[in-house]
């Protein structure tokens, strides 16, 4: 286990030091080497009472605390600033949780004097503060896990979404995990079992993924500073012409009015260049300038012009509204109602209600 810590410790540190002197992206990688830090200092803790028990007396409930309550805040706004390219205005989680574990660390010293970690964890103060780390986790990990779910359909997110759901995987199952090793310590469920051990090699692995991540991969480090480092137009590079883009849109058109490729559910605008043979830039280009709509919300346009036209099809008439947007092209119902709200300002439901009564 103390090896475990030492490599966790100093894997973090070196991963820190690597992100924050990166030159591009500085908000996202000093964020995440924030992140990464606060693992550390929870680590060192661990190894300071190890090493030196006696020298702390009780304050290593300071930096252990703050460590923990700190970690799914920093964990929050770097998805933020990845998924949404901006932070909130208000950085006041990162605030309230030093001043909130500070108090809480104050009040256990001055009511529980305690001189290591093993008369801690007896204590029914530790499986409090426990409760309080996982609903103050689990708050930040929802709304992180939110704002994923909100955007990870964007054709352009998909390798850095996929990045985050990884992270966020590694962290929610070792705060879990250390959940559990803290319930049985309280309660001695079982004595020879020791939890901890598994959440710090999980928590070196996610150092180590992250680590091979930011080597193997630069561009998930820096494309979103690079994409706003100027005020220009996004396309004001572009050669495609005037003529040239009419002909595009028309040719993008017909082939979703004839060939109703929008049905495939898993349909990519890179299946749509490839059939075309337009450079998916191109067609991404037509669809924001020209159209005015983002990829899926154009894919969803015609979805639901195809799920109109089927409710009012008697042949689809023991059809429920889910299978109906199912055969229309829509993966799920929470993807088909919002979709459907935002482009007709009803729900589903209402409009087959409304058109029965016409009927």
């Amino acid at each position: 286990m103390i090896t475990t810590l030492l490599l966790l410790t100093i894997q973090g540190i070196i991963l820190s030091v690597l992100l924050l002197t990166k030159k591009k992206n500085r908000k996202g990688n000093y964020l995440l080497a924030s992140f990464i830090l606060s693992i550390v200092l929870y680590t060192s803790v661990d190894l300071l009472e190890f090493y030196w028990p006696y020298i702390t007396v009780g304050t290593w409930i300071f930096p252990f605390f703050i460590a923990k309550l700190i970690m799914p805040v920093f964990l929050y706004l770097y998805v933020q600033i990845v998924v949404d390219n901006q932070l909130a205005k208000s950085h006041k989680p990162i605030f309230g949780s030093i001043i909130f574990g500070a108090i809480v660390s104050s009040l256990i010293i001055w009511f529980l004097p305690v001189a290591s970690f093993d008369e801690f964890f007896d204590s029914l103060e530790s499986i409090l503060l426990t409760i309080i780390h996982c609903a103050w986790s689990a708050i930040f990990l929802i709304k992180a896990a939110i704002i994923i779910r909100r955007r990870k359909d964007k054709e352009e997110n998909k390798t850095s979404v996929s990045w985050l759901v990884t992270l966020l995987y590694f962290v929610s199952f070792a705060f879990l995990f250390e959940f559990l090793d803290d319930v049985n310590e309280y309660f001695s469920l079982f004595n020879d079992l020791n939890v901890m051990s598994f959440v710090d090699v999980l928590l070196l692995l996610m150092v180590y993924t992250v680590s091979y991540i930011v080597l193997s991969k630069p561009q998930l480090f820096y494309k979103h500073e690079a994409a706003n480092a100027t005020n220009q137009p996004k396309y004001s590079q572009s050669t495609l012409s005037g003529e040239k883009i009419q002909l595009i849109e028309k040719e993008l058109n017909d082939y979703m009015i004839n060939q109703k490729p929008y049905l495939n559910g898993n349909l990519t605008i890179q299946n749509i260049s490839d059939y075309l043979n337009i450079p998916r830039q191109y067609i991404s280009q037509v669809l924001n300038d020209k159209i005015g709509l983002s990829f899926s919300d154009y894919l969803s346009a015609f979805r639901i012009e195809e799920f109109k036209q089927k409710a009012n099809d008697p042949a689809y008439k023991n059809f429920t509204i889910l299978a109906l947007a199912i055969e229309s092209g829509f993966n799920s119902k929470t993807s088909f109602n919002t979709s459907f709200k935002k482009h007709t300002g009803i729900t589903p439901s209402e409009y087959i209600k409304q058109n029965s009564e016409k009927q």
